[in-house]
């Protein structure tokens, strides 16, 4: 059983490598524009921004009380975003949006990190880790093997109209198994990120108040 996943993977990484390394440079790409995003802010802007920051942290024990009230929308928000990758993958007119959502993926996180280290250096360093780094173990390993996934079955479809011996319904059925798994491991991700990170954040949070004080 493991030497046929072995050969599965193996066979899945020699077919697919240039949309893998496309799919990873494209979020690392934006996340370093997410980056500079911070260095462009405005004093207002960033002083703003801090404040929300600042009372995320004295709120978080009341998240961690009361998850259910955060799990509706989080975990609505990583389907859709798994749901829109897979419907741009359906067709190689998708294939812009497919990359543009992984671009801002990337900017959203790297903004986040970047930011939360700019305004609070070494804590800000700590928050950022507890924070966002937990869900971001499952769900980015998915998302970018989601964003393969759907970039292959775009190109796919695009070489069936030069070469119609190629089984797209059977490949369909594939693809849709593989976005089930990937949209799985998101809404898992999204629970950690409810039930887990708020009481990571705040046990993070009266730490950094200790060592301030």
């Amino acid at each position: 059983m493991w030497n046929a996943w072995t050969v599965f993977w193996r066979n899945c990484w020699r077919q697919n490598w240039p949309q893998y390394l496309l799919v990873l440079a494209v979020f690392l790409a934006g996340a370093a524009f997410g980056v500079l995003g911070v260095n462009h802010l405005s004093v207002g802007q960033f002083e703003e921004l801090s404040k929300h920051v600042q009372t995320y942290v004295s709120q978080v024990d009341q998240l961690s009380a009361n998850p259910a009230g955060a799990a509706s929308g989080k975990i609505f928000e990583d389907i859709l975003f798994i749901v829109l990758l897979y419907i741009f993958g359906l067709s190689f007119v998708g294939i812009p949006f497919i990359l543009a959502l992984l671009f801002i993926r990337g900017f959203i996180l790297g903004f986040a990190v970047s930011f939360l280290t700019q305004s609070m250096a070494v804590n800000g360093l700590l928050l950022a880790v507890v924070s966002i780094l937990p869900q971001n173990l499952l769900y980015l390993p998915a998302l970018l093997f989601g964003g393969t996934a759907a970039m292959s079955f775009a190109l796919l479809s695009l070489r069936r109209y030069t070469n119609f011996r190629i089984r797209l319904l059977s490949c369909l059925v594939g693809y849709t198994f593989i976005m089930a798994v990937v949209l799985a491991v998101a809404i898992c991700a999204g629970l950690v990120e409810i039930y887990f990170t708020p009481w990571l954040t705040g046990v993070s949070a009266g730490l950094i108040e200790t060592l301030v004080l």
